[in-house]
């Protein structure tokens, strides 16, 4: 039986080898869990909001990419957006 996708490792991989499934898979993964992190605390230093968007956060993004690294303009966009929103 044919599918048009699969997740295989965490990584979704369609047919066509078009990743914005992925990338939307990794933004949407992102904001879950900033918006886990800023539901929990009243208030975070800029310090420690760093350090749990390098340590929660971005391992999301960056899970694979040299696979699913994103080529088209919509896909850079929306991860380079995310990147550019939160914390260094």
């Amino acid at each position: 039986m044919e599918t048009s996708e699969e997740k295989d490792l965490g990584v979704f991989v369609t047919n066509d080898l078009k990743w914005n499934r992925q990338c939307s898979s990794a933004a949407a993964k992102e904001n879950r869990v900033l918006g886990q992190i800023s539901n929990s605390f009243l208030c975070l230093e800029e310090e420690t909001l760093r350090l749990f968007y390098t340590g929660l956060i971005r391992p999301h993004l960056e899970y694979a990419i040299s696979l699913w690294n994103p080529f088209t303009k919509i896909n850079i966009n929306l991860i380079e957006k995310l990147r550019e929103e939160r914390p260094n």
